[in-house]
């Protein structure tokens, strides 16, 4: 596995945000704002997929970029003109039902306890 450098370019008419995510998010290991026409580097290996999210410095949607590589292509650049919908990972059914069991357990904390008081 070789690593090689790829740009990821703003060839949009807006500034964007780039983070390291396959579903739009909030914060990330990699945060690059961009101007239009502006480029930044990111290093990629060959046969494995990383997903970049891109929304507006206001915080609309763009959509995402894939960057996979078969071969190693150095010097490649990906616009985000070409984001396509992000696919995202929704949660598995069972962190759904574990966050909303500990959500009303937060919740009626302060029932039981002031019932234990009484």
């Amino acid at each position: 596995m070789r690593v090689f450098e790829v740009s990821i370019v703003n060839d949009t008419a807006v500034p964007v945000v780039v983070r390291d995510c396959d579903d739009y998010c909030s914060s990330s290991p990699i945060k690059l704002v961009l101007a239009p026409g502006a480029s930044a580097p990111i290093n990629r290996t060959t046969g494995e997929h990383k997903t970049f999210s891109i929304t507006t410095a206001s915080g609309a949607r763009v959509g995402c970029l894939d960057l996979y590589y078969e071969t190693p292509q150095p010097g490649a650049r990906a616009l985000a003109s070409h984001a396509t919908p992000c696919t995202g990972r929704p949660r598995p059914l069972w962190q759904k039902g574990g966050l909303v069991i500990a959500l009303i357990a937060v919740l009626a904390l302060p029932f039981v306890l002031i019932r234990r008081r009484s």
